[in-house]
């Protein structure tokens, strides 16, 4: 099976273009995404037992050790592989000790690593403008990029749109930096393994009816 690691900063463009794939029938059925973020919302319903331990880190303050969020993100792949699915990894692995644990766990399937390149000006000019809506989860932009028809209105729910207490420059400069502490290293690593197959990705094109122009990796999803 094939498992294709979608890395970047944050801002990068990731779900957004995997989205657009989505829109196209490029990432049709056969593919099914996971995200960390995702993976550790839904355990209190997935896994319980592990959920407590999670609980216990966040309220202490504390990052969620890699021994779990391994092991949660693990279980999600093989329940899918199970069903005959290609597993988009969107934001994992974060760090070295993640990726090793990925390749030393999935030794027979064709790892594939996309990272969505993008300065760190890029990511403060983008993540001072986004907003999100609370209800859907639907993103936008306060300038011309990505605006809602109507100004602070979600076009799909109409919940009323805001700004994600993690877009702050602040908490934006400390990812920024834990990207190059923990995530970089992952990616040079994985880069010097034998069976990962790399595609460094430009931004995309964006065309005048507002949809992306994104050859390259419409091509790595088809191989």
């Amino acid at each position: 099976m094939n498992i294709f690691v979608c890395l970047g900063k944050v801002a990068a463009g990731k779900g957004t273009r995997l989205e657009a794939l989505k829109k196209k029938g490029v990432l049709n059925d056969r593919f099914v995404t996971i995200s960390v973020g995702q993976v550790l919302r839904n355990a209190e319903k997935d896994n319980p037992e592990l959920y407590e331990k999670i609980k216990e880190s966040m309220e202490a303050g504390k990052l969620v050790s890699n021994k779990i969020v391994c092991e949660l993100v693990f279980h999600k792949i093989n329940s899918y592989q199970k069903m005959g699915k290609d597993v988009v990894l969107d934001g994992f692995p974060r760090n070295k000790k993640q990726a090793k644990a990925l390749l030393e766990n999935f030794k027979d399937d064709k790892i594939r690593m996309i990272v969505f390149n993008i300065t760190d000006d890029e990511v403060i000019e983008r993540t001072s403008h986004r907003l999100y809506c609370p209800v859907c989860g639907s993103t936008y932009t306060d300038n011309d990029l990505k605006p809602p028809k109507v100004e602070g209105v979600c076009d799909k729910c109409s919940g009323v749109l805001t700004r994600r207490d993690d877009d702050k420059q602040k908490v934006v400069e400390d990812r920024l930096l834990s990207y190059k502490k923990e995530t970089k290293p992952a990616i040079d690593w994985l880069l010097k393994q034998p069976n990962v197959v790399s595609l460094f990705l430009p931004q995309p094109v964006t065309l005048a009816d507002g949809t992306l122009k994104d050859p390259e990796l419409e091509y790595f999803f088809n191989l």
